[in-house]
């Protein structure tokens, strides 16, 4: 892949968690040279340039599903920090959780004829009719998006 292809694939997960307007985005690294790290993004810009400066320096980018408060980005404004637990804390905990923005669901595929398998065409579209059902049984906004694993 690119830095054109890694900014692409950055900026399709933060519209698909749908946080412009309801908070910040919290992304963290749990190893990296400098230890466990913080950031906060206000916009999608400065989420892209924080997840590409800490890429190759840590195995993994967590980046928080729900959005976190604003008062939070005041922590690491767009820029990484060391993360810090205890009464001095910089990283969101659950009680900071004001909005869902972005629930999953896993739905596998059970076939007592054929035990794990990839998944027939027909399956998937079972699959896709049960998501659906739960998006519109459970009051989700209209534009939900729904995702499937290409393996």
């Amino acid at each position: 892949m690119t830095v054109e292809d890694d900014k692409k694939v950055i900026r399709q997960h933060m519209k698909l968690l749908a946080h412009q307007g309801h908070g910040v985005t919290e992304f963290r690294v749990f190893k990296s040279p400098k230890g466990p790290m913080v950031a906060y993004a206000d916009n999608e810009d400065d989420g892209v340039r924080l997840c590409l400066a800490m890429a190759d320096m840590a195995p993994g980018i967590y980046v928080g599903v729900q959005p976190r408060p604003l008062i939070l980005f005041d922590q690491a404004a767009n820029q990484w920090k060391p993360a810090l637990s205890g009464t001095e804390h910089n990283c969101a905990r659950d009680k900071d959780i004001e909005n869902i923005t972005t629930v999953f669901f896993d739905i596998d595929v059970e076939s007592k004829e054929r035990g794990q398998h990839s998944a027939s065409d027909q399956e998937l579209s079972h699959s896709l009719e049960a998501a659906q059902a739960l998006i519109r049984g459970n009051g989700f906004s209209p534009d939900t998006t729904v995702c499937r694993n290409h393996q």
